[in-house]
């Protein structure tokens, strides 16, 4: 299992032709296998924020979407654990609260996190693919 960055969800339903080879590549396999594809449940409000300012053309309500992500993906908890993870980052970590949760749910989980985004993949907290 494998958790996804909120943008890679994003990409996923939306922009797959912006997911490189390879995280594409990892996502076609874990289905294929029937594995799950996990996202942390921060995840869902950005989604929802994306959504809701129009970041994204869609003529489904947010609702709607927001029903659908945990039929698409596990949805792992903020826990007291993710919390106080994401709280004692080391120092060169990104200081976004969303980056720091989801990259602490995958830490506490052991799961390897797909995402794009440069500082995070830089900072080698977390094992990332991309």
């Amino acid at each position: 299992m494998f958790l996804l960055d909120s943008h890679i969800v994003l990409w996923v339903a939306f922009d797959p032709e912006r997911l490189s080879k390879r995280a594409a590549s990892e996502i076609r396999e874990a289905r294929a296998r029937g594995e799950a594809l996990a996202i942390s449940a921060a995840t869902l409000y950005e989604f929802a924020l994306t959504v809701a300012r129009g970041r994204v053309n869609t003529s489904l309500s947010l609702d709607h979407l927001l029903g659908e992500l945990p039929s698409l993906f596990e949805v792992l908890p903020l826990t007291a654990e993710v919390a106080a993870s994401a709280a004692t980052m080391p120092v060169g970590f990104p200081r976004d609260p969303f980056d720091r949760i989801i990259a602490a749910t995958a830490l506490i989980n052991g799961l390897q996190l797909i995402t794009a985004d440069r500082e995070i993949r830089k900072s080698q907290v977390v094992s990332t693919i991309w």
